[in-house]
C-alpha cells in the first residue's frame, strides 16, 4: 500500500516550550524516525498514522539532569534503578550518573531501563571501589583505566564521605585528564570539610587539568563565613576557574544525605554533620531525630518502585508514652495522625527511624522495621543532598 505519510507520530495542540529556538506557543510537533521533524501550527491529519492529543499539557525537549544517582557502589540496600523510571517520570532525557559504578549502571539499565541516555562516574570510596585510603598514581591510574573498559566515563572523588588528602585528590584529578576521562569533586579532603574551606583547595588541586565541581552552592552555606560572602567567594573563584570547570547547583531546598552512625550514635560523614550544624542541632543520632520531630527533616520510602516523600512531621501533642506528630503528605497537603518513637534504634552501624501506623482506638500501633531490608528509609534534610538508607 503506498501512503503519503510525512511523520510517524503527530503531537496535536499543546504548548510548544523551546527556549533555544525561541517557541512558546500553541503548535503541532512532528515525528519521524524518532526525531522532531516539523513543528507548525496546524499539522494535517492524514499525515501520520499516530495522531497525540496534548491539550493542556507542556511540550518541551527532554531536561538533561548533569547530576544525577541511579546506580551505587555503595548502599547496596537500595536499588538506585528505580531512579531511571523516576527521571523519566520528570521529563529527563539524558543524564549523568554521578558517583555509580558502569557495571551496576549497565545491570540497572537491563532490570529497569526507561530509555534514558546515561553516563556513568565511578565513585572513589576507599577500600571498596578503590583499594587503599590514599592511593597512589599506579593504583589510581589502573581504577580509572578500568573504569572506561567496564563503560564508565570517569570517576567521581567523594570529598563529603570519603576524602583523600589533597595531593591524593590532585592525583586523581590529573590521572583522569591524562586518560581523557571525566573527572567530578564532591569537595572536601582529609584537611578541609565539605565547605568553604574545602573549596579553597580546589583550585590547586584541579592544576592544569579540568574538573566538574559537584553542587557549588552546597559549599556556601555560612559553615564558615556569612553565606553571603561565601557565594560571593564561589561566584569569583567561578569566573577565575572558567575555562577549567564546569559546575552545578541545587535548585531545590529540600535534599537527601547519608545519615550513618557509628556505635556511639555519632555522625561519621561531614556532609550530615553540616546538615545539621546549619540549623544548630547535635551531630549525632539524636540530632538526627529532634531534625525530623521538628519538621527540618522528613523520611523518604522505598516503595512501588519509587522514592516516595514521607512527608514533614510536626508535633502536635503529648501521648502518654510517647509524643504524636501529624504527617503532612508531600503531594496532596493530607494530614494523618502519627505516632513517632522516642529513639532511634541502631542497626548495622546505621540510624533507622522506625516507621508506625496510624494510632488506634486503643492507642496500639503496628510497627515496621528497616531490620534485615524489609523496608528502607532516607532522611532528608533541607540542606543538603545524596541519599541516606538504611
Amino acid at each position: 500500500m503506498v501512503t503519503t505519510q510525512q511523520f510517524d507520530s503527530v503531537l496535536k495542540n499543546g504548548r510548544i516550550v523551546d527556549p533555544t529556538n525561541n517557541i512558546d506557543g500553541a503548535f503541532d510537533l512532528g515525528i519521524r524516525h524518532g526525531k522532531v521533524a516539523a513543528v507548525a501550527e496546524n499539522i494535517a491529519l492524514e499525515l501520520a498514522d499516530d495522531i497525540i492529543d496534548v491539550t493542556g499539557q507542556i511540550v518541551m525537549p527532554g531536561h538533561i539532569d548533569t547530576h544525577a544517582h541511579l546506580s551505587s557502589p555503595f548502599n547496596r540496600s537500595v536499588d538506585r534503578a528505580y531512579g531511571h523510571a523516576m527521571l523519566v517520570e520528570s521529563g529527563t532525557t539524558t543524564a549523568l550518573d554521578l558517583a555509580g559504578d558502569p557495571t551496576a549502571m549497565a545491570n540497572g539499565m537491563l532490570r529497569r531501563g526507561a530509555g534514558l541516555n546515561v553516563a556513568s562516574l565511578m565513585g572513589l570510596v576507599p577500600h571498596s571501589t578503590i583499594k587503599e585510603d590514599d592511593p597512589g598514581p599506579s593504583v589510581i591510574r589502573d581504577v580509572i583505566a578500568d573504569v572506561k573498559k567496564r563503560g564508565g566515563i570517569g570517576v567521581k572523588l567523594l570529598g563529603g564521605y570519603h576524602p583523600f588528602t589533597p595531593e591524593v585528590s590532585a592525583d586523581v584529578v590529573k590521572e583522569a585528564n591524562d586518560q581523557l576521562a571525566w573527572v567530578a569533586f564532591h569537595v572536601g579532603t582529609k584537611d578541609s570539610g565539605s565547605d568553604m574551606t574545602g573549596l579553597r583547595e580546589v583550585p590547586e588541586i584541579t592544576g592544569a587539568g579540568r574538573l566538574h565541581v559537584a553542587h557549588i552552592n552546597s559549599y556556601t552555606r555560612g559553615m564558615v563565613d556569612e553565606p553571603h560572602e561565601e557565594v560571593q567567594e564561589a561566584l569569583r573563584m567561578i569566573e577565575r576557574m572558567r575555562s577549567q570547570w564546569v559546575t552545578e547547583a541545587y535548585l531545590a531546598q529540600a535534599n537527601g544525605t547519608n545519615g550513618l552512625c557509628d556505635e556511639a550514635g555519632n555522625l561519621v560523614y561531614n556532609v550530615a554533620q553540616n546538615c545539621l550544624k546549619a540549623r544548630g542541632y547535635p551531630t549525632t543520632d539524636k540530632g538526627i531525630r529532634a531534625a525530623l520531630l521538628d519538621g527540618y527533616g522528613s523520611a523518604l520510602v522505598e516503595r512501588g518502585g519509587r522514592g516516595v516523600g514521607g512527608g514533614v512531621y510536626r508535633r502536635i501533642a503529648q501521648l502518654p508514652g510517647e509524643p504524636a506528630h501529624q504527617r503532612i503528605h508531600p503531594r496532596n497537603g493530607q494530614v494523618r495522625r502519627w505516632v513517632v518513637p522516642r529513639r532511634c534504634d541502631i542497626y548495622r552501624r546505621r540510624v533507622v527511624a522506625s516507621e508506625r501506623g496510624d494510632r488506634a482506638d486503643d492507642g496500639a500501633c503496628r510497627v515496621r522495621r528497616t531490620e534485615h531490608g524489609r523496608s528502607r528509609y532516607q532522611v532528608e534534610l533541607h540542606t543538603f543532598a545524596h541519599a541516606w538508607t538504611t
